[in-house]
Order: C-alpha cells, then structure tokens, then sequence
C-alpha cells in the first residue's frame, strides 16, 4: 500500500537539492562562522549569502533578516522582544484569537508579566479584518500581530491593508507568513510590515532554522544572551548546515505561480470529490480567499480523532490542526474561534498539500476516503458525544 502524505501544513518532504547541499556542508565545510581564520570565513560568507537571498526575495536589506531556529522562536522574539521595546509607549498588543500557538502562548506569558494582551476575533467567515482592528486599537496599542494564512484553515487575511494601517498610525505590524512564503506572493511592497516569521521545513527545506525580517530602526530586545551573533539580536553559534539547507530551498522557489495554479485545480477537485461522498460534508472557509494549499473539512457525526487513526491506517497522513502539541489530537482553537459547535470542531480534519502532491495521489487518497467516511458513518459507537 502507497502512503500519501497530506500532512504538508506540519511539516513538507526535503527537496533532494536541499539534502545533498546540507549533507555536503556538514561533512567538508565545518568551520565556526565566528572564527577569523579560512574555515570560519568560509561559514561565513555562505550564511550572508543566504541572508542576501532571503532578502532580495522579499525586497529587504541583508542587515534585516535575522536567522532564528525555526518560526516559533521567530514568532517569540518578535512579540516579546518588540513588545518589551515598545513598553515606554504603550502596554497593550493585539493580536488575532487564530494565531499559532507560538504567538498565542507568548501573548499569555506577556499578559501574565502585567502587558495588556487583546484578542480580535475573525468574523464569521473566519476573516480577521481591519475593521475588526480599528475597533479593538487604542491609544496604548503598540503592536499588532495577525498571521497571512491560517495554518489551519488556509483563509488568507488582509495583512498588507492592515499592515499599512498600522504603519500609518505609529503601531508595530507583527505577520507570521510561514503557511504563505513561497507559495503566495510575500514582499514587503504587498505587506509592510515591521516583522515577518519564516520557517524553512514548510516549503521543503530543514527543519530547525527559521528567519525573522526585523524593519530596519525597529528596536527589538533579544531573548537570548551569549554572544554577538545576528547583529546582537539572536546570540549562539549559527545552525550553519540548517542556513545553508534553506539557503538552498530559496533557489527552488522559481515556479511558485505555476505551483499555485496546479494546487488551485488539485484542491477544487479534492474538496468537489469530499463533497459528493456525502451531502453534509463541509470545506472551511469556502466562501473567502484561502490558500490553495489548505482544506480543512468537518465530516459530521464522525470523530476526528477515530478518523485519523483509521486514515493512518489506510495510508494516508492528515491532521486536525497545529502540529506543534505534542503530537496530541487538542480541539481546535481556530474554528471555536470562528464560531463552530463543539460537534463540528471535532469533527474537522485538515488536508494539506504540496507542490509534490500529484493527482494520482488525490484520487487514491479519496477511495480511501470515501470508504472510511462510509463505514465510519455507519458505525454509531465512532461518532463524537453531543456537544
């Protein structure tokens, strides 16, 4: 039995550039990018290239990426670092009720250090918009933080007008667009903002090293103390064999239009097929814009987590939302916060594609699928209790 893999919001497949580049720095290019001598010179020109990279690829300069090691820390030490930095000018931050976990739980930790910590809620189509923001701001608003695309959903929220809202009334955009680079178009012309995460593993690079875009003249207070690295904003010696890994993903990020409009197609069919399993099946968020690499579908009366034990079983990976508990089925906080019933919410499983997802793996994963969806549907001790 083939495994599909549609898991690819957690984590993507390494592209096989990305392994053998890393696989060839780690065993020949070793040296300590701190160093002054030629093994270190070597580590370090290879990180400032990538750095450049990165940079011109959001139109940015070089001295405002900031290598990080994954897109939880990057979120950390945007929302705290700005946040304990703009302290003197105000005491409260907003932020959407459906970020990640790594910016929800680091809003907490602030709330509970005395910071005034409010939540926007999307409206009910899952949108969280700006007028939602103007409402919530006030004159202690010293930043924001609102996610391009829901990791969980896909809906696609309106950063760049928010961005410049908030660019013109003084406050700190914070996005977090590790479910969009590279796939969706990501500069800072289309989002101004002030700080941007990134994480390698969501478009095939490793996993452990992610980046932040820091707005040059933006102060920021580290999480860390050590040495000097990341121009004092992140100390520790440099993941140099992650930064060359995503250094090398960046050069594979030629066709993301092509990708996008294959994905398009791929998911329409998926989530037409899902549909005509049965007629109570429903796609999240269908009515706005969403990434096309995302669907998360509510099967009713069919309990997620019995679903995803019987779609492991029959070779196929999903998940119900954020990878990052544990490895545990946690109800999502996404779609409470968009409204839906408790039934509903554990009953949604998320789909998640890849510009390696092929059709022949979609019309394969839906047999499975339908078949599953049937007998399940069929089996009154497998449904959720009501809410």
């Amino acid at each position: 039995m083939k495994r599909i893999y549609l898991d690819n919001s957690a984590t993507t497949p390494p592209d096989p550039q990305v392994v053998r580049e890393m696989a060839e720095w780690s065993a020949r290019h070793f040296g300590n990018p701190s160093s002054v001598h030629a093994f270190g010179r070597e580590a370090k020109i290879k990180i400032e290239e990538a750095r450049a990279k990165l940079a011109d690829l959001i139109g940015a300069q070089p001295g405002e990426i900031i290598f990080t090691s994954g897109g939880t820390e990057a979120n950390n030490l945007a929302v705290i670092g700005a946040a304990k930095a703009q302290a003197d000018r105000g005491q409260q931050i907003l932020l959407s009720a459906v970020e990640h976990p790594s910016v929800l739980k680091t809003a907490n930790y602030l709330h509970a250090n005395g910071l005034n910590v409010d939540f926007i809620s999307p409206d009910p189509q899952g949108v969280v918009t700006l007028e939602q923001l103007q409402k919530a701001q006030t004159a202690q608003t010293v930043l924001v933080s609102i996610m391009h695309v829901n990791n969980e959903t896909g809906i696609i929220h309106p950063v760049g007008e928010i961005a410049t809202w908030c660019r013109e009334h003084g406050i700190l955009f914070h996005c977090d667009v590790v479910q969009s680079f590279g796939k969706l178009p990501v500069t800072i012309r289309e989002i101004p903002a002030d700080l941007l995460t990134f994480s390698a593993h969501k478009i095939h690079g490793p996993k452990g090293v992610g980046a932040l875009y820091v707005r040059k003249g933006v102060a920021l207070e580290p999480l860390l103390f050590g040495g000097g690295q990341e121009a004092n904003r992140r100390p520790g010696t440099e993941n140099l064999t992650g930064i060359v890994g995503f250094d090398a993903v960046l050069e594979l990020l030629t066709k993301q239009q092509e990708n996008f409009n294959r994905l398009t197609e791929l998911q329409g069919f998926f989530e037409r097929s899902l549909k005509a399993i049965k007629d109570d099946i429903r796609i999240v968020g269908e009515s706005v814009v969403r990434s096309p690499y995302i669907s998360n579908v509510i099967f009713p009366g069919i309990d997620n987590e019995s679903f995803l034990l019987n779609l492991d079983m029959a070779g196929i990976a999903a998940s119900v939302g954020s990878a990052c508990s544990s490895g545990s089925v946690q109800p999502s906080h996404v779609l409470s916060a968009m409204g839906f019933s408790e039934r509903d919410v554990k009953s949604a499983v998320r789909f998640s594609f890849a510009r390696t997802t092929t059709m022949e793996e979609l019309n394969e994963a839906l047999l499975r699928i339908r078949e599953i969806v049937n007998r399940l549907s069929a089996d009154p001790s497998k449904s959720p209790r009501p809410a």
